[in-house]
C-alpha cells in the first residue's frame, strides 16, 4: 500500500531482469510480477506512456486514439512549458484528472461539450475528474460549490479549481473554471474560437 516502497522495489527487480530495456513493457512488468494473469498488464500500457511523458514535461500533442472522444481534432501543435511536473506525492486521482485535461490541450473549445466532439471550460472538468472517479457536477454556477473552497492563491494546489465571473457569470455567481496545474499554470477551455491550453495565473488573476 506505500506506492513508494512498491515502486522502488519493483524497479530494483526489474534491473536483474535480462535485456529489460528491449523487452515490451508488459513482458517486463510480468518478468518482474510473475502474475497469473500476465495479459492483464497490456490494457494499461497506453495509458501509463501517456501518463509518464505528461509528469515528466515529455507530452507533446497529446490528444488523439480511441480513447479522447468521437470527432475530436487538434488545431494546433502542443508543447508544455518546459520541466513541466506535477510535484512529488500528487494524489492518483489529481494525477489522473490533469492528465485527461492535458491530452485534451490543442482541441477547439465547444459550448456545452463533454467530449463529444470537444468540450467547454465545466465540461472538461467534470469528465476529467469523471475520469479519475470523482463526480462533480456540470455547470461552472453548480462546481464553485463542489469541494472545499480554497480562498487563497498561495493555498493552490494541482487539480483545485478555480472561477472567474466570465462574460455570463459574476464573483459570487462564476461564469468560468479553470483547473490549477501549479506553477501558476491553468488548464483553460477559454471560448467558442479558441483551442483548449495552458494559461497563466499571476497573483491572483487569471490572464
Amino acid at each position: 500500500m506505500d506506492p513508494a516502497y512498491s515502486a522502488k522495489s519493483f524497479y530494483t527487480r526489474l534491473l536483474h531482469v535480462s535485456n529489460w530495456q528491449s523487452l515490451p513493457v508488459t513482458q517486463a512488468a510480468q518478468a518482474v510480477q510473475q502474475s497469473a494473469t500476465p495479459e492483464a498488464y497490456a490494457k494499461w500500457e497506453p495509458f501509463a506512456h501517456q501518463l509518464v511523458a505528461t509528469v515528466g514535461g515529455g507530452a507533446t500533442d497529446c490528444a488523439g486514439g480511441k480513447e479522447d472522444g468521437a470527432g475530436e481534432t487538434i488545431t494546433a501543435p502542443v508543447q508544455l512549458p518546459s520541466g513541466f511536473s506535477l510535484p512529488a506525492g500528487t494524489p492518483v486521482s489529481i494525477v489522473t484528472a490533469v492528465s485527461y485535461g492535458i491530452q485534451k490541450l490543442g482541441m477547439p473549445y465547444q459550448w456545452g461539450g463533454t467530449g463529444n466532439p470537444s468540450y467547454d471550460c465545466s465540461g472538461l472538468m467534470m469528465m476529467a475528474y469523471d475520469a479519475a472517479g470523482v463526480t462533480i457536477s456540470r455547470t461552472t454556477y453548480t462546481q464553485v460549490l463542489d469541494g472545499t473552497p480554497v480562498y487563497n492563491a498561495s493555498d493552490l494546489k494541482p487539480g483545485d479549481l478555480i472561477f472567474a465571473a466570465g462574460s455570463d457569470g459574476t464573483p459570487t455567481n462564476p461564469g468560468h473554471i479553470g483547473m490549477y496545474l501549479g506553477t501558476n499554470l491553468v488548464l483553460d477551455a477559454p471560448r467558442t474560437g479558441k483551442d483548449i491550453q495552458i494559461t497563466r495565473f499571476d497573483d491572483g488573476y487569471w490572464n
